[in-house]
């Protein structure tokens, strides 16, 4: 099975895509930073002076919680969130994750694979399943905030975070595979 999803990925190893993917990717940043502006408005607009507005006003990337020495997030923490955005917060959050942010996963995990195709040989076609898995982890997560945000029901917070906690682990190990196979194939070691 990853001998053939290994061959299918290095097909599409050409520059033109990843440059298509690239661009694709740096287009869902600029809309991932329009809808912090949104959210952000938002909150200050229910919440004048409030300075939790200007802080993070989504749950993907609440990793550590340094003041309480915690990783994750909890069903306080996505309470006050729920409540600091008011409806339409809520709504234009939970559809931006089941539209911009499902979108974005399938972007980004396409750029690691096939990067990945490029700096590895099919003998460790197994680095494919770090990034693969990490976008499975993402969607799960993208789907269980909108569910919450959409609903104004905290419950599924321990699975999101769960989520969130997990994607973030093959994310990293994903980067690492591509800053190690970068550096090997610099080195003269290949993959």
């Amino acid at each position: 099975m990853l001998d053939s999803l290994y061959a299918r990925i290095s097909a599409w190893n050409q520059w033109p895509l990843l440059a298509l993917v690239i661009v694709i990717a740096v287009l869902c940043s600029q809309g991932f930073d329009r809808r912090k502006g949104v959210l952000k408005a938002a909150c200050v607009k229910l919440h004048p002076g409030d300075e939790r507005c200007e802080g993070e006003l989504t749950l993907d990337s609440r990793v550590y919680n340094k003041a309480e020495r915690r990783l994750g997030y909890n069903q306080a923490d996505v309470r006050t969130l729920l409540d600091l955005l008011g409806e339409k917060g809520r709504r234009i959050y939970g559809q931006t994750e089941l539209s911009l942010d499902l979108a974005f996963p399938i972007v980004y995990g396409l750029l690691f694979v096939i990067l990945l195709a490029h700096l590895f040989s099919a003998r460790h076609a197994w680095v494919l399943l770090f990034p693969l898995a990490g976008v499975t982890f993402d969607v799960l997560e993208n789907v269980s905030v909108a569910t919450m945000a959409l609903t104004n029901d905290e419950k599924l917070a321990a699975a999101a975070s769960a989520f969130t906690l997990t994607k973030s682990a093959f994310l990293l190990a994903s980067a690492l595979l591509i800053i190690f196979g970068a550096l090997r194939g610099l080195f003269g070691h290949g993959a």
